[in-house]
């Protein structure tokens, strides 16, 4: 910005130019005193779509295949199964070096689904096999959310795939 204006100019400019699928709920001004916005962040809300062409990989890694068994129940039964665990281990690489971080503690909800309109996503069809996941903030080493998935669903799948829907913060005031 290059001149002062209230929140609320800032939010309706936001909104204008907002291309679709993106909305803002709200605008505060910080001043120059206050935790950063990075360090503010609590929680990411993420949307992994799974492309078709890996759906029967991930059947088959889920598991012994049941004739008629959904495989949208079959992964929200695997995300079930990873929410009770206390631990989830995984192995990731950071500076060249590989590390076993505990996925858990930064999962703070997922679940399997499959897209419709009402998500208001732009450039998410309806129909498509998909996974949710809140990312919480920990004071520990993050996991990203390509390695989630890879842990969730044993797949690889690349940056276009994920979608960042929501960032949580917690006001301090």
């Amino acid at each position: 910005l290059t001149e002062e204006c209230s929140a609320q100019e800032v939010l309706t400019a936001l909104r204008a130019a907002a291309p679709e699928g993106l909305q803002y709920l709200g605008v505060r001004q910080l001043g120059l005193q206050d935790t950063k916005l990075s360090k503010r962040i609590q929680a990411l809300d993420y949307l992994i779509v799974i492309p078709e062409e890996n759906e029967e990989s991930l059947f088959a890694w889920l598991g012994q295949h049941v004739e008629g068994e959904d495989i949208l129940a079959r992964l929200q039964a695997r995300c079930e199964q990873l929410m009770e665990l206390e631990t989830i281990e995984v192995t990731v690489l950071r500076k060249k070096k590989e590390r076993t971080l505990n996925l858990r503690p930064i999962l703070g909800t997922m679940e399997a689904l499959r897209t419709d309109d009402s998500l208001g996503v732009a450039g998410v069809l309806p129909g498509k096999l998909a996974l949710r996941y809140r990312s919480v903030h920990s004071n520990g080493p993050s996991v990203r959310p390509l390695e989630v998935v890879e842990e969730v669903t044993g797949l690889e799948l690349d940056y276009h795939n994920i979608l960042r829907e929501m960032c949580w913060h917690i006001d301090e005031e």
